[in-house]
């Protein structure tokens, strides 16, 4: 079930099946990004449903997901809030994921291998925003 901190409108949805990637995501996310809302959907079939009536700025999202697979996720992510940006964050760091979530709309890919360096520097562009120290 989804759990947000807040309504994630102008915010950032958090698509991921693994609670402690969630744990984590939303630390570095409130520490880079203090007064962001964090939504939550651990499955893609919630983020869309949240979607439809909320209004994120940015989502992340795992392709490793059940139910709607990572690919076909992102195209219906995007295809449902088309000006949200998609970021992908996953372990599955081979050319062709990239690929195929650019083709599929993300604006961005981030290896789960390199969450604490990579993530919030991809972020603070499409967020228009700084983070803070």
């Amino acid at each position: 079930m989804a759990q947000p901190d807040s309504s994630p409108n102008g915010g950032v949805l958090i698509v991921d099946s693994h609670h402690h990637t969630v744990l984590l995501l939303r630390e570095l996310l409130h520490a880079a990004f203090p007064v962001l809302a964090v939504g939550i959907a651990a499955r893609a079939d919630e983020a869309l449903r949240q979607l439809k009536v909320q209004l994120p700025s940015v989502v992340i999202m795992d392709i490793a997901l059940s139910g709607i697979k990572g690919i076909d996720a992102a195209c219906e992510i995007k295809a449902t809030s088309p000006a949200a940006h998609l970021v992908i964050h996953t372990i599955h760091d081979e050319q062709i994921f990239r690929d195929k979530c650019a083709a599929a709309g993300a604006s961005g890919f981030v290896s789960k291998l390199r969450t604490h360096t990579d993530l919030v520097p991809v972020l603070a562009p499409l967020l228009r925003t700084a983070p803070t120290a």
